[in-house]
């Protein structure tokens, strides 16, 4: 659930930034807002990789073989 929230709200993020900084009504504008919501974009990744960094490693799990009976 968190994670289709996080792209929910990214998404949202990314359309406000479009809007605040361009429009779709000529090339100029519209590439203004791109080049904007994609930076929120890079800037959101950077994010959400430096916090990956802080969370704690996995467990390491051993699975026990299974007997074979022929």
């Amino acid at each position: 659930m968190g994670r289709f929230l996080g792209g929910m709200f990214g998404i949202a993020a990314m359309v406000a930034s479009f809007v605040a900084n361009g429009a779709g009504d000529s090339s100029g504008h519209f590439s203004n807002g791109f080049a904007a919501a994609m930076s929120l974009a890079a800037m959101l990744s950077f994010a959400g990789a430096i916090a990956g960094m802080f969370l704690p490693m996995r467990r390491q799990v051993i699975a026990a073989a299974a007997p074979q009976d022929a």
